[in-house]
């Protein structure tokens, strides 16, 4: 049976995806699971594996070349199937279930490899964006219904023209210019969107990590396999959140609207991690099914990934933490990534003079803890609830196994 390979989504808010390259030529036999190619989009490097065990029948999208999120970029079969020599159109859904619908034919609608399924295009837009090379799947079209008009596309060539310009002169006076990377630029985007969008309020606080610390080394101590991953202190914490959401599950929730609010089933956690001058967030599916080792074993796994310039998962973060620690920062305010409410930040764990309830003085290892939190989700004591479940998580590390 002839199987579509789909252009993965890799992301909420990505519409074009490219062919880095692929790993198998027409007419080579894979099995499930294998991987087919990779897919560069604004946020990372995804792999496509295969649905089933067939042959590689035929690659619509070649190396270089971009496509439409969902769209068909090949086909898997058998050898003596006929299959089809371009893209066959028929309703799927996306990552989170919407429907797409197959788009209409006729000269004034965006079809195939080149525009977004289903959106009104003029035909002199089309006429111009086939002369000028622009992808009208990147377009967002002004006119009734969202149809794309030929002011849209000249509007597009124009802030091109300006891009380029701007990226060929890499000297201005008293400075040189930079161009951002895809991922920077994303970034950069989505934190002005969150800032300008999202009503932040921040918590932050204390907690002892003495007995913490030492459960860790007990840990380390006691693994039977030298080669096994070792417990950090970003793994404690993410189990401690574990445990929070258990009780206070409203902050795995998103915003859909002005009215409406989505309370997910899954829990999904991003980790922020620098590759370079980069930022990127790997997300380790599922992580309340993890005991504690099995999270220090996935977060090294997508992180690694990450470094290396590849995501390990398609599926969206729900909560994501960031620890600056390493790097010595005594506090910090993280900035929301929507459509999440709530980020975790993580300072460096510093050994502190604290008066003990005795009026002793002791010295034990602290850290700072910042949560930042979408108040149109979630209120105040919701917020304090959960960050104090953090806190006696951590305070009391016998509950982390």
């Amino acid at each position: 049976m002839t199987t579509e390979i789909i252009m993965p989504q890799g992301g909420q808010d990505i519409v074009v995806g490219k062919v880095v390259r692929w790993l198998r030529a027409e007419g080579d036999h894979v099995a499930e699971g294998d991987i087919l190619c990779e897919i560069e989009t604004e946020k990372a490097v995804f792999e496509v594996n295969s649905p089933c065990e067939g042959y590689l029948r035929r690659i619509l999208v070649k190396e270089g070349e971009e496509a439409s999120i969902l769209s068909v970029i090949g086909y898997l079969g058998g050898l003596e199937e006929d299959v089809p020599t371009s893209v066959q159109r028929e309703e799927r859904t996306d990552n989170v279930g919407t429907r797409v619908a197959p788009p209409r034919e006729g000269p004034d609608v965006a079809s195939g490899l080149g525009g977004l399924e289903g959106v009104p295009v003029s035909p002199r837009a089309r006429r111009l964006a086939d002369e000028k090379e622009v992808p009208l799947s990147i377009i967002k079209g002004t006119g009734a219904g969202g149809r794309i008009t030929e002011k849209d596309v000249l509007a597009f060539i124009e802030r091109r023209a300006e891009q380029s310009v701007a990226s060929s002169t890499d000297q201005v006076a008293g400075g040189r210019i930079v161009p951002m990377s895809k991922v920077q630029g994303a970034t950069a985007r989505r934190m002005q969107e969150s800032k300008q969008t999202v009503p932040h309020f921040y918590l932050t606080s204390s907690v002892d990590m003495s007995k913490a610390m030492k459960y860790r080394g007990e840990l380390s101590s006691r693994r039977n396999d030298p080669g096994a991953e070792q417990v950090s202190v970003t793994d404690l914490v993410i189990r401690a959140c574990v445990i929070a959401f258990r009780e206070n599950p409203k902050l795995n929730s998103s915003v859909l609207d002005g009215q409406r609010i989505v309370l997910w089933e899954d829990l999904n956690i991003g980790l922020a991690v620098a590759v370079g001058d980069e930022l990127v967030v790997p997300v380790i599916e599922s992580i309340h099914l993890h005991s504690l080792e099995g999270i220090a074993r996935e977060r090294a796994r997508v992180v690694a990934r990450a470094r290396e310039g590849k995501q390990s998962s398609l599926a969206p973060a729900r909560f994501t933490i960031s620890n600056l620690g390493m790097f010595g920062v005594d506090q910090f305010l993280p900035i929301i990534n929507p459509p999440e409410t709530a980020i975790l930040g993580i300072s460096s764990i510093e050994k502190s003079q604290i008066v003990m309830s005795e009026d002793t003085v002791c010295v034990r290892d602290m850290v700072s803890l910042s949560l930042s939190v979408d108040h149109r989700a979630i209120n105040g004591v919701v917020a304090c609830r959960f960050l104090q479940a953090v806190k006696t998580a951590l305070e009391n590390p016998a509950s982390l196994g």
